[in-house]
């Protein structure tokens, strides 16, 4: 009840302490990570996959395991990943990458908390 009635949280402010926030340094680490970048379509901010190929990324790495390993014809829907061959193995791996992104954030955050209600004690 205090974090909902603090000025801070009235007034749409970031809480200092608050682990659950990205900051701008790491948001932009985590689309290098993956593969992507954030650019300005007219007056909206789009992400897509990067124009210069990171062959590091995890997108990357994950689009050549892709079009390796899968066969395309296995996937349940394949039509609703898109119309071609490239843009059905974009879209797969892309949603791989994000459930495997999420899954590890969500273990750091919970590592955080823990962190912080066991008094630092790691």
């Amino acid at each position: 009840m205090y974090k909902l009635f603090s000025p801070t949280h009235l007034l749409k402010l970031n809480f200092s302490n608050d682990s659950n926030t990205l900051d701008k340094n790491f948001y932009n680490e985590l689309l290098h990570i993956i593969g992507l970048e954030e650019v300005k379509d007219g007056g909206k901010k789009v992400i897509q996959q990067c124009k210069i190929p990171n062959y590091g990324s995890i997108l990357e790495n994950t689009i050549d395991q892709v079009k390796t390993e899968v066969r395309l014809s296995d996937v349940a829907n394949i039509k609703s990943f898109g119309e071609t061959k490239d843009e059905q193995v974009y879209n797969i791996s892309l949603e791989l990458v994000i459930t495997w992104i999420n899954r590890i954030l969500f273990l750091k955050l919970l590592e955080s908390q823990l962190i912080s209600y066991n008094n630092s004690n790691e």
